[in-house]
């Protein structure tokens, strides 16, 4: 026996040169799904490995009893393919790293389900828009914690299957980082505060360059000429902002209700924002948050706070407005799996 290594762009393109190498008599070790350069797993340039063992010419003579596969795999996909891809969603998964050892172990968890047998016969989880046979039931535990039913997994694998589903919703662009850009942060006074503060020091901005834009508001605790009262004075902000050399924030208060205030959509009028944000608690309804969001004329992104607060944490994903943040941290489909079958757990 002798091991050799293969290594290329595509999967098929490395088995069938493993195969014309290495003869009809080749066995697959090891195959990996290897992913290099980029940032944060994203935009990584993906290469496919695969090590196999060439058989010897056996002898004449009974031929041995094969030992069993050490998995059940799908029908009709390739052993390989499959292979790499559990090693990709289990990358997915362990990638994510947060300074709480429990979400980390809860990570591990969800890569360890990956790796879980398939159930035979198995179907590989199908895209948000075919989600369909078999329709799950309102009575899934997932569904009871606000996931849409076109997005809870109808398979018997959670992890894999939210997983996939959840790669398939709309995704925030990266906050505008470029001269004159004017980002607007809308949202109850506080956490729209403390949403605009943490994207300033994303950007490289102090505090008091974020400025808060309310026709009711003492400003008794905002840095001198951080208050912009009327909407002469958001008018003059957005002249301003359009010679920086840096991106600009702007809060503008407006609670989370259907219909925004007079002001509040006359500011953003004023302002053309490069990108609206929204500070919206995890309790709203998600019919009150995209209403709200049409009356200021659409949203770019949320970010979620307090999903500890609520027993639908995942409601909010039934707006389709793309989510950013959840209580702080970079929104992605590793983190909300996480995040749900953790409160399955509880």
């Amino acid at each position: 026996m002798s091991l050799q290594r293969f290594e290329g762009t595509s999967i098929e393109a490395v088995l069938e040169e493993a195969r014309t190498a290495a003869g009809p008599g080749v066995r697959i070790v090891e195959a990996n799904r290897l992913r290099r350069g980029g940032i944060g797993g994203f935009f990584a340039k993906e290469r496919f490995e695969v090590t196999v063992e060439a058989a010897e010419p056996a002898a004449a003579g009974p031929a041995p009893v094969p030992a069993p596969p050490a998995r059940v795999r799908p029908v009709g996909v390739d052993p390989v393919l499959a292979l790499a891809e559990e090693v990709s969603d289990g990358e997915l998964a362990s990638s994510l790293s947060t300074e709480q050892d429990a979400f980390a172990e809860l990570l591990g968890r969800i890569a360890r389900d990956v790796q879980e047998p398939a159930p035979v016969p198995a179907v590989r989880p199908a895209p948000l828009q075919e989600l369909s046979a078999p329709a799950p039931t309102s009575a899934s535990p997932l569904a009871h914690l606000g996931l849409p039913m076109a997005i809870v997994p109808s398979g018997d694998d959670t992890a894999t299957g939210l997983l996939k589903a959840l790669s398939n919703l709309p995704v925030a662009l990266p906050v505008p980082n470029a001269a004159g850009d004017v980002i607007v942060v809308v949202g109850e006074r506080a956490p729209a505060l403390a949403l605009a503060r943490s994207l300033a020091a994303e950007l490289g901005l102090a505090h008091d360059e974020v400025v808060l834009a309310s026709d009711d508001d003492a400003g008794d605790d905002l840095p001198l000429g951080c208050l912009l009262p009327t909407l002469p004075a958001v008018a003059d902000e957005r002249c301003s902002a359009r010679w920086r050399r840096r991106p600009s924030i702007v809060v503008v208060t407006t609670p989370v209700r259907p219909g925004a205030s007079t002001f509040g959509r006359r500011a953003l009028e004023a302002l053309e924002p490069t990108a609206t944000w929204g500070a919206v608690a995890a309790s709203s309804k998600p019919e009150d948050v995209l209403a709200w969001s049409e009356s200021l004329g659409g949203l770019d992104a949320v970010a979620v706070d307090g999903l500890d607060a609520t027993a639908t944490p995942a409601s909010i994903l039934g707006t389709g407005i793309p989510v950013a943040r959840l209580d702080g941290r970079l929104a992605s489909p590793a983190l909300w799996t996480a995040l749900l079958l953790e409160r399955l757990a509880a």
